[in-house]
C-alpha cells in the first residue's frame, strides 16, 4: 500500500510540476485576453461616440452655411427695400403713404435685425458690442417682444436698481429678451394669457 501510494504521489507530483505552471500561464492568457478585449470595445465605444460627435458637428456646419447663405441674400433684398423706402420718402407724399412708407422702413429694420442674428448663428458675422444699460435695453427691446406676445398678454420689462453698464451686442440683447417674454408667455397657462 505504501509502495502504491508513494508511486502515486511522484507521479502526481510529477504532473503538478508540468500543470500547475501551465495553468497558471493559461489564466494569465486569458487575463491579458479579457483585458485587451475590455480596452478594444471601450476604444470602439470611444471612436463611435467621436464620430457620432463629427458627424453632428458637421450637420450643425451644414446648417450654418445654409443658414448664413440665405440670411446673406434675403440682407440683400432687405437693402434693396430699404433703399427704394429711402429714395420714395424724399418726395412729397400723402400722410397715409409716408404712414405705409414708415411701417415698410420698421419691417425691413426688423428683417436686417433677424438676418444678423441669423448671420451670427452662423458665425458669418462677427458680434458688435458696445457699451449700454440694461434698462435701455429692456425699453427698446420691450417694443419688439409686445408685437411678439399674444393680443392678451402684456410684455413689460421692470428692471430694477440703478443703471448698469454692459458691453453687449444690442441686437443679441434684444433677442435674449425677445425670448425670454416668448418664453414666459408660453409658460403661462391658457387662462392667464
Amino acid at each position: 500500500m505504501s509502495a502504491i501510494h508513494d508511486e502515486w504521489l511522484s507521479a502526481v507530483v510529477a504532473h503538478l510540476v508540468f500543470g500547475v505552471p501551465a495553468t497558471a500561464a493559461l489564466f494569465a492568457a486569458l487575463g491579458v485576453a479579457l483585458i485587451r478585449t475590455q480596452r478594444a470595445f471601450g476604444e470602439a465605444v470611444r471612436r463611435e461616440r467621436a464620430e457620432s460627435a463629427l458627424r453632428q458637428t458637421q450637420r450643425l456646419e451644414a446648417i450654418g452655411k445654409l443658414t448664413g447663405g440665405v440670411a446673406h441674400d434675403f440682407n440683400n433684398l432687405l437693402m434693396v427695400v430699404k433703399g427704394a423706402v429711402e429714395r420714395l420718402s424724399r418726395d412729397e407724399r400723402p400722410a397715409a403713404d409716408t404712414r405705409y412708407l414708415g411701417m415698410i422702413k420698421t419691417a425691413a429694420e426688423r428683417g436686417q435685425s433677424l438676418t444678423r442674428q441669423l448671420l451670427t448663428f452662423s458665425r458669418q458675422q462677427a458680434l458688435n458690442p458696445e457699451s449700454s444699460t440694461l434698462r435701455r435695453g429692456c425699453r427698446r427691446s420691450a417694443r419688439f417682444s409686445s408685437a411678439r406676445c399674444a393680443a392678451t398678454s402684456r410684455c413689460a420689462p421692470r428692471p430694477q436698481g440703478g443703471a448698469c453698464r454692459v458691453s453687449v451686442d444690442v441686437g443679441e440683447l434684444d433677442l435674449a429678451i425677445l425670448n425670454l417674454g416668448v418664453n414666459a408667455r408660453d409658460a403661462m397657462p391658457a387662462a392667464a394669457r
